[in-house]
């Protein structure tokens, strides 16, 4: 039996995507359930440090939040959010 090179790239492209989306899926319950979204849309960008005092939460968890899925503006430190991506959530 020969493999099929090409349907086992997409198999594994689509169980790297689906592993990728289970674990981004508690970082977005998360950012909303801590106000971190609606806080980046209301205020605009954001310090992780201002982002934290604003919601009540630890700069240290919501650095790392924003390290890791967060919507982000890297060429300026901070985080943000829009309108739009927090209704979404």
């Amino acid at each position: 039996m020969s493999l099929d090179e090409t349907r086992l790239h997409t198999l594994l492209g689509k169980m790297v995507n689906d592993m990728g989306a289970a674990a981004v899926a508690p970082l977005v319950i998360l950012g909303d359930k801590l106000g971190l979204y609606k806080s980046l849309a209301a205020a605009g960008p954001l310090s992780t440090e201002n982002l934290a005092q604003q919601t009540g939460t630890t700069e240290r968890y919501v650095r790392e939040w924003c390290a890791n899925g967060a919507p982000r503006r890297p060429d300026r430190g901070t985080s943000n959010s829009t309108p739009r991506r927090t209704g979404s959530v």
